[in-house]
């Protein structure tokens, strides 16, 4: 049975430390433990992971290696005897970065396509592409003043879902609005104030 084996560096000045050595002692006792003798060893590095789910990638995360054995008749393969063949295509990569956009947007506005100018979108939507914004972003607070005063119905429900998301996030949210029944749905905590000679003030925050 193939075992997998996973490890996390130290954290300390990782991009002048070298983990080679380490990687191939690993290497050596999982080929070892798993008695592979024709085969290989998959390795995979990835930037690390969140205890959370988060658009914006937290501070301080810990790369991850990942490797386990296969077994492969490499020697014997039709492949090793045949020969095969490789094609390249070019790197398109760097020219989709509109990719990452349609992620976001379809948390939010999945009718508006990237490629679309801000300018010619209407208020609300204008509204919702910066609340795209605030989920990738590193700000704490996020402060929003009646955000849904010329939204739809639809698009209300797609920013109280980014909310949810922002929350989870750990950001916090002042949110002004003369809809209470909305405040009443959001909010975990209520800031109620008005002007005249007799107010009401509350002092309590959304968490």
């Amino acid at each position: 049975m193939n075992r997998q084996r996973e490890i996390h560096n130290s954290g300390e000045n990782n991009s002048e430390r070298s983990f080679k050595p380490e990687i191939e002692q690993i290497q050596r006792e999982l080929v070892k433990r798993n008695n592979l003798v024709n085969g290989m060893v998959y390795l995979e590095v990835t930037r690390g992971a969140d205890t959370g789910r988060d658009f914006a990638f937290p501070k301080g995360v810990k790369p991850t290696l990942i490797m386990f054995t296969s077994v492969k008749d490499i020697i014997n393969a039709p492949s090793a005897k045949t020969g095969i063949g490789v094609i390249t295509v070019p790197d398109l990569r760097w020219a989709r970065r509109d990719i990452k956009s349609v992620a976001l947007l379809a948390q939010v506005a999945p009718r508006l396509s990237p490629t679309q100018m801000v300018s010619a979108l209407r208020t609300s939507e204008r509204q919702l592409v910066a609340l795209a914004k605030a989920l990738v972003s590193d700000a704490r607070l996020v402060i929003m003043d009646e955000p849904s005063a010329s939204m739809t119905d639809g698009e209300i429900d797609f920013l109280f879902k980014a909310i949810e998301e922002l929350k989870a996030g750990g950001k916090s949210i002042i949110y002004i609005t003369h809809r209470l029944d909305e405040v009443i749905e959001i909010a975990a905590e209520e800031a109620l104030g008005a002007i005249g000679a007799a107010s009401l003030s509350i002092e309590r925050w959304m968490s």
